[in-house]
């Protein structure tokens, strides 16, 4: 039986068409889908990649994209400036639909400078910045008295007298006049920060050279402390916090006992009154607690 070569090439043929379709078949496989926030909306930019190459693509302005996978896929990247990057398994899946949640960043790894917040590793001036943790840590009631030894370059000395505010030098003297920081309390220029309580402070921002607080002009020559309070943040717990400054009272002496106690016997009465306070007008100044009760004489 004589063999037909025709047979066998068409043979032949039919059978390297089969295959190379097959392959680009199997090769060309593809993967659709929608990239979205949190609150449903297309996020278009988004770059996906598929792990371990070179090949991806990008979402388009309504977040759809579509991506022909090589040989050996296994795992989709899916990442985009201000999201969390997300790795998603292929698992023969044809249609793959994202969605993308915000990365928060943490207080620490933000500085609130002259012109808003920056990232620390974007800053190329001297700033310094105190948390609400650590202001808290101590039991001072002046925000002044609290900033002692947290930040470095920066002086704080307590007043000689009860009530008065502490001073803060940063980086030493800047002028003679005037040698006090300009204090910003959210954006805002004011006096010293001791009127704030320390409780209701977020953060705060010590800006110690020219290049950080240039924005501020010669007002800011010594330097200047930002503060930036607390605010009402969605689903948060109520906190109920209480700062008690104690009160000392001054003891009695020995001659305004003996004057209180000849009172009654004096003017006929157990307590004193208002004809008895005046009258003893110009003798001696001492608060009293009587029967929780406190009675100012004045006596010269």
């Amino acid at each position: 039986m004589e063999k037909n070569p025709l047979r066998g090439f068409l043979t032949l043929l039919m059978m390297s068409v089969f295959m190379a379709f097959s392959l680009g078949s199997y090769a060309q496989s593809a993967v659709t889908g929608t990239v979205t926030d949190e609150e449903g909306v297309g996020i278009p930019g988004v770059s996906i990649v598929v792990q371990g190459t070179t090949q991806g693509t990008i979402t388009d302005i309504e977040g759809n994209y579509t991506l022909t996978l090589p040989e050996g896929a296994e795992k989709l990247t899916f990442s985009y400036i201000g999201m969390l990057t997300q790795q998603v398994e292929i698992a023969g899946q044809s249609t793959i639909n994202v969605v993308m949640k915000a990365d928060v960043i943490g207080v620490d790894e933000v500085v609130v400078v002259g012109y808003g917040t920056r990232m620390k590793e974007e800053l190329t001036g001297a700033v310094s910045t105190v948390s609400a943790e650590s202001l808290e840590a101590t039991s001072e009631v002046s925000v002044a008295n609290r900033l002692q030894g947290q930040v470095a370059g920066v002086t704080v000395t307590t007043a000689n007298r009860p009530g008065a505010e502490g001073t803060i030098r940063i980086r030493g003297v800047g002028t003679i006049n005037d040698p006090n920081p300009l204090y910003i309390i959210d954006g805002v220029p004011a006096g010293p920060g001791n009127n704030i309580p320390p409780g209701d402070i977020e953060s705060i921002s010590v800006l110690k050279d020219a290049s950080s607080a240039a924005i501020y002009g010669t007002r800011g020559a010594n330097g200047v402390i930002i503060i930036t309070t607390k605010r009402g943040r969605a689903n948060q717990q109520p906190e109920l916090t209480y700062l008690l400054k104690p009160v000392l009272l001054m003891q009695l002496t020995s001659t305004t006992c003996s004057i209180l106690r000849n009172m009654p016997m004096h003017f006929g009465c157990l307590l004193p009154t208002k004809e008895t306070i005046l009258y003893m007008h110009s003798m001696v100044l001492v608060p009293v607690r009587l029967f929780q009760t406190i009675f100012y004489l004045t006596v010269q």
